[in-house]
């Protein structure tokens, strides 16, 4: 079990809500594990050791349906998963969080401003 969230993971952080998007699993609750695993990084990120069983732990605390979470953790289809979205954002020029895109675009802000001025032009350019 935790083989997203796994010792031997190059980034203990990558796939880590991956099981969580398994319909089965979520139950409407992938934005609040998501969210939790945001909040807690500091307790986890950047441990050596496999930090599954607090991960899990937060998923049990979410009422996440455990069966089908221990399931989809252990289903290679949820490794392949994190490793193509991995391979994704390597392709697109992803080197760390947070990345962001505007209609495809790479955007590589220095500030807020540079986000909304981007959104704002982008705005404009749909609507002239």
């Amino acid at each position: 079990m935790g083989r997203a969230c796994g010792p031997r993971r190059r980034s203990r952080r990558r796939g880590c809500a991956s099981p969580c998007r398994s319909p089965g699993v979520r139950r409407g609750k992938f934005e609040e594990m998501y969210r939790k695993l945001f909040e807690s990084q500091p307790e986890w990120a950047e441990q050596q050791d496999s930090q599954a069983d607090k991960i899990r732990g937060y998923a049990e605390e979410l009422g996440l349906d455990m069966q089908a979470y221990d399931q989809a953790v252990a289903d290679p289809a949820t490794q392949q998963r994190v490793e193509e979205d991995h391979n994704t954002g390597l392709s697109l020029g992803v080197q760390g969080t947070p990345t962001f895109f505007l209609n495809g675009e790479l955007l590589q802000p220095q500030s807020v401003t540079d986000i909304t001025d981007a959104l704002d032009a982008a705005i404009a350019e749909s609507e002239g």
